[in-house]
């Protein structure tokens, strides 16, 4: 199956790793927006520092930013360990610490859910005990873990609070089949829903996978982006984008289906949502759909569809559109180039700003997070390193200010 290398970063408490990386500020200009580095995250030991996720959260009074990094030793030794960092919108590193070590090398896939007061603190979901062993666990403002709690599925790829701050939804998948699961900040598991298609398939049973969800209402209502059908790489196969409108009980009220795979989504308020998805083996889309799953538009994006990457996504709060980040070739010279590119989307599908970064080393494949507030986006992707294991990855924060 074709999916995702997600990478996020974070901070904690006062522990500091004995493998370090230089965090460095620099500015560079793009077509219409600056983007400045927040964290640089440069190898000065030969380890590499990937970043597996990124989220814009609060602390007490101040704006602060988790962000997630695997530090490791290249190759396909497990030599490694998680590092949850957190740091002020000035970049100011608040603090860092070890939460876990690294027992696996399948493709991470990570979620940071910041906590309101007055919970704080935040909630991390990923794979921390073995190849198919997934985990919450919850840190508290000081970044100290207090609940380390096992989940039952085979993947997890995206959670989200609900209104009440008291519980999340949890989407991902069991054997072939996708699944939702709304557990309370412990992971203590309220229910668990599967969802299943029928596909007709004359080689072998068609996976249904669940990859994204939004709310749709404050009382928990949700829609999930998943994909079925026959999933193989590079293009082949006869895939389907998977829209399912819900309950808060996790009843479907609704479906819709439409050629792609690797969908991304976020709500832009007003029962609207944005998905990016791959439409074809070089190309990526974005679409909107209304509360009843029906096309507003679509549109072409300006971002290379990588094998293995996805372009990632995130709204504007407000109602003021959504943002997207991926992989743009550079054009000329010998070596396969290319940079990270941002487009800020108004919600009639119009770019309203572009940046990009500056070009990235040889080869390297962004890899990129977006998480935005109502002023700016901050963009973690990789600077170095692409897809040979024994390659050093390092890796960057940039902010960047969004059009009003």
């Amino acid at each position: 199956m074709r999916h995702l290398t997600w990478i996020s970063l974070g901070c904690l408490a006062c522990i500091a790793s004995p493998h370090t990386a230089t965090a460095q500020q620099e500015t560079s200009t793009a077509s219409t927006s600056t983007m400045r580095s927040l964290l640089a995250l440069k190898s000065s030991d030969g380890r590499s520092h990937e970043i597996e996720a990124i989220a814009l959260g609060r602390a007490g009074h101040t704006d602060v930013l988790y962000a997630l990094e695997l530090n490791s030793q290249p190759g396909f030794s497990r030599d490694g360990e998680y590092l949850l960092w957190k740091l002020d919108l000035t970049g100011k590193v608040l603090h860092k610490a070890s939460i876990a070590k690294m027992v696996s090398r399948e493709p991470p896939r990570v979620t940071i859910v910041p906590l309101p007061a007055p919970h704080g603190g935040a909630i991390i979901v990923g794979m921390f005990r073995d190849r198919l062993g997934w985990s919450l666990l919850r840190v508290n403002d000081a970044g100290r873990i207090e609940t380390n709690r096992r989940l039952a599925g085979d993947a997890f790829l995206k959670a989200i609070l609900l209104s009440n701050a008291k519980e999340l939804l949890l989407v991902g998948w069991r054997g072939r089949d996708g699944s939702v699961w709304r557990t309370d900040l412990d992971g203590n598991v309220q229910w668990q829903k599967t969802y299943t298609r029928e596909f007709t398939t004359e080689r072998k049973p068609p996976a249904r996978i669940l990859c994204d969800i939004a709310l749709t209402d404050d009382q928990g209502g949700f829609v999930v982006a998943g994909e079925f059908g026959e999933l193989y790489k590079m293009g082949l196969g006869r895939p389907r984008v998977w829209l399912l409108r819900c309950d808060p009980a996790g009843n479907v009220l609704g479906e819709t289906t439409f050629p792609g795979c690797d969908p991304l989504m976020c709500a832009l308020g007003s029962g609207q949502f944005a998905v990016a998805h791959t439409a074809a083996a070089v190309e990526n889309r974005v679409r909107l759909v209304d509360l009843q799953l029906r096309e507003q538009w679509e549109k072409k994006v300006d971002i290379a569809a990588v094998w293995i990457e996805r372009p990632a996504i995130g709204s504007v709060p407000g109602g003021r559109g959504f943002v997207v980040a991926g992989a743009r070739p550079v054009k000329g010279g010998a070596e396969r180039r290319c940079e990270c590119g941002f487009f800020q989307y108004n919600a009639l599908g119009q770019v309203v700003s572009s940046a990009s970064s500056m070009p990235l080393a040889s080869a390297a494949l962004p890899q990129p997070h977006v998480s935005c507030d109502a002023s700016r986006a901050h963009i973690a992707a990789r600077t170095k390193g692409g897809f040979d294991p024994a390659e050093v990855h390092e890796a960057s924060i940039w902010e960047i200010p969004l059009k009003k």
